[in-house]
């Protein structure tokens, strides 16, 4: 029996926040034994412009939620700074889903939030700075207005003002929960509109952040003038000049109490134990307290040792080491889809420590137009790594790249894999595959859930190059189809048809065949003489698709000419089996041929020739065909002639 499968929905993973909502989420899952999907857009939704936001937020709406046992969505992150598109995009997505959905920090529409009471702490930070520093004249800058989060912060503030007697009533600013969200009361002190306060507790550590610089810019020195503190616990903070006073929330405890609340409701088995809170108060410099340098020294070997997916150890592979690799560089400079897909799985290892990596593309995905804002129906897993400390036997028999058009399913399915039996709970990560708003596919990540990981910005990085180089790709494609397509059919023309059959030619064997089909359709001239041109190019395109139906993956169909055509094929080829296939070939024409009215009606002259690829002489071989057509171009001449004459 499948494990039941708990889906995380949020944005910009490798933020502190999301991590640890995360590290929560993992432990719990894992205790009851369930897999853990994180569905996730790689930049949070305030700081991108629309077309990319288009194609990072769909990966939210390509999701199936209804494959899922429970679902959790990270508010307070997929909707900061009022971003209604993905807010619009889950909530549309989920309307039809059964499983139970909780919200994480704030309710999203009519889903319900766990959290806990962040006023605490806000109150727990001004009672330090009235007490221990002597503060009175202290303001709060929060998120907006009617923020909920916002709210309930401000509410600490107001309880611990309020219990000391001092006025507070005008000393609230609302704004953003970001490095802006101060600069309004930063310049009303600077121009005497507020009076210089003792102190200003910010809402969230960004906010601290922005406001200290602001300060400092105005000449105001932190914490002498004016004394400032966060809220977040973010490395930023503690290594900024001067280290802003914060706290450490309670993101993983709610991560694991989402969780609890789920299981709770899809299992029969109750349960009321928790993680232990890992949170609490941490005063530095930017308060007036001295530095708080075990603190600092953590947050600094945090930021050095950030991973793609933290194992710092075993695995240090850092930004510096993924630029070194020239990623980017390596994969646009690759000549055809198929070298691209195969150099993207010699990166994989960047990944590390994964399990496994699978790269869905849409079934399309080389010919969708540039501004096609469109989702895929079908995907097709174009590219398959496995972790090297997995057996070498078990990476030999599932790794794989290649494009297998026909081994595409249903998007709604996600991926098979996914939903498979393993001895152990696992945690996957699924990003989006996009270029601005034109949707490619998405990537699936697992990894080791007890490893608790966190794709950051090697992760995020390695997807940007996978975009660009994909795009790449597939502006080389759209050229190249230019200069060896035939844009009336489709099909190959004589450029197309001479470098194919070279590389097939250079990987062939000697046991192999080269095997050639000249078609020449008749009575064109007829037709547009008496039809008109349109009519001729419809019987054209008719004979194109009768020759690409009957054709194996293999083989090259090409348009020579005007009405000329050539089947070409380098593999194990038998007289009675090709002798068959052209049976069936001119079958299909006479068949299409139907549509038309008597008069109209087309066929097709057809000669074929083969010859071992040891020594073979192409060209003699091509000859030999265009000289068995001619010889039946004949013969269907004289009969249209006497039918015409009678």
């Amino acid at each position: 029996m499948a494990r039941k499968k708990i889906a995380f929905l949020t944005a910009e993973p490798g933020q502190i926040f999301q991590h640890r909502l995360m590290k929560g989420i993992f432990r719990q899952c894992n205790k009851y034994g369930y897999d853990v999907v994180v569905v996730s857009q790689f930049a949070m939704p305030c700081i991108i412009y629309n077309e990319e936001l288009e194609g990072e937020m769909s990966i939210f709406k390509m999701m199936n939620f209804e494959k899922f046992d429970g679902i959790i969505i990270d508010t307070l992150t997929i909707t900061l700074a009022g971003a209604v598109k993905v807010k619009d995009a889950i909530l549309n997505k989920l309307k039809d889903v059964s499983a139970p959905v909780v919200c994480i920090s704030k309710p999203l529409g009519d889903y319900p939030a766990v959290n806990v009471d962040t006023g605490n702490a806000i109150e727990e930070i001004t009672e330090h700075l009235i007490t221990k520093h002597g503060c009175k004249d202290i303001y709060m800058v929060t998120g907006g207005e009617r923020d909920s989060i916002a709210i309930e912060r401000a509410d600490g503030f107001k309880r611990a003002m309020n219990k000391h007697g001092l006025n507070c009533e005008d000393s609230i600013t609302y704004g953003e929960f970001w490095y802006n969200g101060a600069d309004g009361l930063a310049n009303d002190i600077k121009e005497g509109k507020v009076k210089k306060p003792d102190a200003v507790v910010c809402a969230c550590d960004h906010i601290a952040i922005g406001l200290v610089k602001k300060l400092q810019s105005y000449g105001y020195r932190v914490p002498e003038d004016i004394k400032v503190t966060g809220y977040d616990g973010l490395s930023e903070g503690a290594i900024f000049r001067p280290s802003i006073t914060s706290y450490i929330p309670d993101d993983e405890y709610v991560g694991a109490l989402a969780v609890r609340e789920i299981h709770n409701k899809i299992s029969e088995k109750k349960d009321e134990e928790l993680l232990e809170k890992e949170s609490g108060f941490i005063a530095s410099s930017s308060c007036g307290c001295p530095v708080n340098h075990e603190y600092v020294f953590k947050k600094f070997d945090d930021l050095l040792t950030d991973r793609s997916i933290i194992d710092a150890v075993n695995h240090p592979v850092d930004l510096m080491k993924f630029n070194g690799a020239y990623v980017l560089e390596s994969l646009t400079g690759t000549e055809s889809p198929e070298e691209c897909i195969e150099f993207l799985t010699h990166y994989t290892y960047l990944f590390e420590p994964y399990e496994e990596f699978r790269l869905c593309l849409r079934k399309d995905w080389l010919k969708v137009d540039p501004d096609e804002d469109r989702l895929p129906k079908e995907v097709m897993t174009v590219l398959c790594s496995i972790s090297e400390k997995r057996p070498l036997e078990e990476r030999k028999e599932k790794a794989f790249n290649g494009l297998y058009e026909e081994d595409a399913y249903d998007i709604e399915e996600i991926h098979p894999h996914l939903f498979e039996e393993r001895e152990k709970p696992a945690a996957f990560f699924i990003f989006p595959v996009h270029y601005l708003k034109t949707v490619l596919g998405y990537g699936i990540l697992e990894c080791d859930i007890t490893k608790e990981p966190r794709p950051d910005i090697v992760v995020n990085s390695w997807f940007r190059s996978l975009n660009t180089a994909l795009n790449v790709t597939r502006m080389q494609y759209r050229l190249r189809s230019f200069s060896e397509f035939d844009v009336m059919t489709g099909l190959l023309n004589r450029r197309g048809m001479e470098n194919r059959l070279k590389k097939a030619l250079d990987k062939s064997t000697e046991e192999e065949d080269f095997f050639a089909a000249s078609i020449d359709m008749d009575r064109l001239k007829y037709i547009n003489d008496n039809y008109g041109h349109s009519e001729g190019d419809r019987c054209i395109r008719d004979i194109a698709t009768c020759l690409s139906s009957i054709a194996l993956k293999n083989e090259l169909c090409v348009r020579t000419g005007g009405d000329e055509f050539m089947l070409i094929g380098v593999g194990v080829y038998d007289k009675e089996t090709v002798r068959t296939r052209i049976d069936a070939l001119r079958n299909e024409i006479y068949k299409a041929s139907l549509h038309y009215g008597k008069e109209h009606r087309f066929s097709a002259s057809i000669g074929y020739s083969m010859s071992k690829v040891k020594n073979c002489d192409v060209a003699k071989v091509i000859n030999e065909a265009d000289e068995e057509m001619y010889k039946e171009k004949s013969i269907h001449h004289k009969l249209d002639k006497n039918l015409y004459n009678n």
